[in-house]
């Protein structure tokens, strides 16, 4: 690392000659297997550039999405990109159940990525025979959702509607009833808005948790939904009793949240 400033591990799959990405990116193919981006250890300042690089990539996900699986090769690119010196582990990965597991430079276990199943803050968590220090994961999050704050609450109470007559109104609406949770193009599901913050029911990977936000001019409230795993927020506004996403929000495409049943 004090060498090269970057460390990343490389992952299973390898990008074909064949994959439009290469030249989207403008390097020449190299056959070498894809990288994972569930670790990386990176010197910010000395690969500041392959970094703003990789980020302006993902700012370009409709394009670079359709080519490579999600973040992951946009680090390899952009380091490849710029001819900058990465150290990767010679052993490669193996496979523990869907688990993912990497090896140190003297080929000892080092990071045991759960790929699938992945950790459920929320939920049950599978135990995977031959996954090291599992029960200690388990306390970690257990920990963790016992200190879990997404804003939603301030000694007990919703904290948005104490001081806000128009936010209570909204806040009350939406836990009443279920409703109807319809992304573009893929099928729909019913969910309810609980007092506590939490999505029910609640699945791998969707969303689990909601709270109320200021629109950033600060006009309007919208409601923000958190998927389980944290790396995606929506923000939708209300129009005429029907909540659709607020354009560009990362991770979700043309969301649309309408009432279904109304109970008591």
């Amino acid at each position: 690392f004090k060498t090269m400033g970057a460390i990343f591990w490389p992952d299973l799959g390898r990008l074909n000659i064949k994959n439009p990405i290469w030249q989207i990116v403008g390097i020449p193919f190299r056959d070498e297997p894809e990288w994972e981006s569930g670790q990386i250890v990176v010197d910010r300042l000395r690969c500041m550039n392959a970094l703003r690089l990789a980020w302006a990539y993902n700012r370009n996900r409709k394009v670079f999405y359709q080519h490579v699986y999600g973040d992951k090769e946009t680090f390899h690119l952009a380091f490849r990109k710029l001819e900058l010196p990465v150290a990767i582990p010679q052993r490669g990965p193996e496979l523990l159940k869907r688990t993912l597991l990497q090896y140190t430079f003297d080929g000892e276990l080092l990071f045991q990525h759960r790929a699938r199943p992945k950790w459920r803050l929320f939920g049950a968590n599978e135990a995977i025979p031959g996954f090291l220090f599992h029960e200690e994961c388990l306390r970690y999050l257990d920990e963790l959702r016992r200190s879990w704050n997404v804003g939603l609450k301030r000694g007990g109470r919703f904290y948005c509607a104490e001081s806000d007559p128009d936010v209570l109104k909204l806040v009350e609406e939406l836990k009443v009833g279920q409703w109807s949770w319809r992304p573009k193009h893929m099928s729909s599901r019913t969910i309810s808005f609980g007092c506590n913050g939490l999505i029910q029911p609640t699945h791998i990977g969707q969303e689990v948790v909601w709270d109320l936000v200021r629109s950033s001019d600060g006009r309007e409230w919208l409601l923000r939904v958190v998927r389980e795993f944290g790396n995606s927020s929506l923000l939708l506004r209300i129009s005429s009793d029907l909540w659709q996403e607020v354009e560009g929000t990362t991770g979700y495409v043309g969301v649309k949240l309408s009432r279904v049943i109304r109970s008591a």
